[in-house]
């Protein structure tokens, strides 16, 4: 006689869906991987703030992003050359500089292997240069990879259009989470153009006379203005944009909270969009007199290789001269340098961290010690299969962090959860034990056998049953 046990097909069906289920939802485990994962490798890399996941490999090895504050970058000064009259006097026949005095600066400046250079001067005279001289000025600022010419905006009745240009660095609202309405308000550019004939753009720096407190000696100028129903970047923003290789479309903010270049550095900035600037490396400020080099015949030359370094290394480089004549830098000079130093000093992308899995053969003794653990803790009460369950899932969760931490190895774990919970939840729609029996075979004797406590026996009447006597009454006498 063949028994048939439908209860245990059942529980073997649930092993296979269990393990199927596990295998098939792999791919779409990323968020639990990155949630308990990341964290993890983030506290392995001393220098780290966060981490995020961001891919299983074909090697089948986890990799894993982590982000934090750049020790190079934090190490980097941004240099500020600055054309007041104790720095330039000894460079230039007069001050402030003639128009000429500008192409002998860039052209040295850019000798000295500088390559981001962003201007913030006037660049107007009383007396209007020479168009020779003008292209002579801008021939010398466009030879710079990277350059830009800072000018203040102002608020007015006379509205002029956004230039061109500068959409390609707005940003657009839905990028912006916040109340905009506390960002600087703009129409047009302050003051006239600059009297040069060059390439290089004209980008804003910060609005004459707003709103926004500008004795706030530890704050930035605002990172961006709202011109012609555009929120537009401001230079320190730009510069380092252009630094990046970043657009307007990859920059998200969200105003009281964080700023995002991209996924290459992140930023806090206030309702204002400014941020903290840090003091603990302020700028390099360099004189003319070490950039003008004058070639004498038999003169010896000073090894400058250092600041040829600085240069060359620069996130950019801040030329000012001051609006008025001053014998001190410009303090719009000295906040963009600070501000562009502590955005490239946020949080950036450190060096990738991958993870191998463990072996194949260890994942199957896994698989199979919970899996008879599974099946065991079926005959429980529900109350006991239930703390086996949550018992077997701390348990996967305790051997991935040890896998994880002390042996670099990360382990799938969604794969033996899914399998004990969908064999543990199918457990409690099982049906008892049926035997049925082949019908060309003689029935057993129950009675003498009798059947298992958990075994439902279904009995059935004999379709014909034998006479029984008849008794036959005696006669009377």
């Amino acid at each position: 006689m063949k028994l048939i046990n439908a209860r245990n097909i059942i529980i073997l069906a649930l092993t296979q869906i269990g393990l199927g289920l596990g295998f098939l939802f792999e791919p779409f485990s990323n968020p639990l991987i990155e949630a308990f994962y990341a964290p993890l490798a983030a506290n392995k890399q001393l220098t780290a703030t966060h981490a995020l996941f961001d891919q299983i490999n074909e090697n089948n090895e986890l990799v894993i992003q982590p982000y934090g504050y750049s020790k190079a970058d934090q190490g980097k000064s941004i240099p500020v050359l600055s054309l007041h009259e104790s720095s330039s006097q000894n460079s230039f026949v007069a001050y402030p500089p003639a128009p000429m005095d500008y192409t002998v600066l860039f052209r040295h400046l850019y000798e000295q292997g500088a390559e981001k250079v962003y201007v913030l001067s006037p660049l107007i005279w009383s007396d209007t240069p020479d168009p020779i001289i003008q292209e002579a000025i801008g021939y010398e600022l466009d030879r710079f990879p990277f350059k830009g010419i800072g000018q203040a905006l102002i608020e007015s009745n006379r509205q002029e259009s956004l230039p061109e240009y500068l959409k390609e660095y707005a940003i657009l609202p839905e990028q912006i989470i916040g109340d905009t309405s506390k960002l600087p308000l703009a129409s047009r550019w302050h003051g006239g153009n600059p009297q040069i004939i060059t390439k290089a753009k004209i980008y804003p720096t910060f609005v004459e006379n707003s709103d926004v407190d500008d004795n706030a000696t530890d704050k930035s100028m605002p990172l961006f203005v709202k011109w012609d129903k555009h929120i537009v970047p401001t230079l320190p923003l730009i510069a380092v944009m252009n630094r990046l290789g970043l657009k307007g479309k990859d920059i998200k903010a969200h105003l009281n909270g964080k700023l995002y270049l991209g996924s290459q550095r992140t930023v806090e900035i206030d309702n204002y969009a400014r941020v903290d600037t840090l003091e603990s490396l302020p700028p390099t400020m360099i004189s003319t007199e070490s950039i003008i080099i004058p070639n004498i015949p038999g003169m010896v030359k000073e090894d400058n290789q250092a600041l040829k370094t600085i240069l060359n290394e620069a996130d950019a480089i801040i030329v000012s001269e001051p609006s008025k004549p001053s014998n001190s830098p410009d303090d719009n000079a000295i906040i963009m340098a600070k501000t562009i130093h502590t955005l490239m000093a946020g949080i950036a992308p450190l060096p990738q961290v991958t993870y191998s899995a463990i072996p194949t053969w260890a994942l199957w003794v896994v698989l199979l010690d919970l899996l008879i653990l599974t099946l065991w803790s079926i005959k429980f009460s529900p109350k006991n299969r239930n703390l086996t369950l949550l018992a077997q899932i701390v348990g996967v969760m305790i051997f991935s962090y040890i896998f994880f931490v002390y042996l670099d190895l990360w382990f799938q774990f969604t794969i033996p959860i899914t399998m004990i919970v969908v064999i543990t939840i199918g457990s409690y729609f099982l049906p008892q034990k049926v035997v049925f029996e082949e019908i060309d075979k003689p029935a057993k004797n129950y009675k003498n056998e009798p059947p298992a406590p958990d075994t439902l026996v279904i009995e059935q009447e004999p379709i014909f049953q034998e006479p029984s006597a008849i008794p036959i009454p005696k006669k009377a006498e």
